[in-house]
């Protein structure tokens, strides 16, 4: 019986380990993420100002350059906001097969 409790013990402490290094990476990929998107709306934003005051000529040429710098901004996001998901599903299903009452404390985070 000793031996069970002392397994159960290792395999709870070897998921907390695991759970804290996913929920550490979690926090840096929510902020990679919230950055690209604090980055987006920079853009965003260039372009609605350029449009309100340039010349036509030189506003559509500068519009161009801030679209495809967007393009590749929305590009680095799908790709960040990709690995966030994988992240969270990681975590779920590594919580999940404890959430049957199993375990005396739930995976915070």
């Amino acid at each position: 019986m000793a031996a069970h409790v002392g397994e159960r013990g290792a395999v709870t402490a070897g998921i907390e380990t695991q759970d804290a290094t996913l929920a550490a990476k979690l926090e840096s990929q929510i902020h990679v993420v919230a950055d690209l998107d604090r980055r987006l709306n920079q853009v965003d934003l260039a372009i609605e100002e350029t449009a309100k005051r340039g010349r036509t000529t030189t506003a559509l040429a500068a519009i161009g350059g801030q679209r495809k710098t967007r393009a590749a901004l929305v590009d680095e996001r799908n790709r960040e906001a990709g690995i966030l998901a994988a992240l969270k599903a990681e975590r779920a299903s590594l919580a999940a097969p404890h959430r049957n009452g199993s375990r005396a404390h739930p995976l915070r985070g």
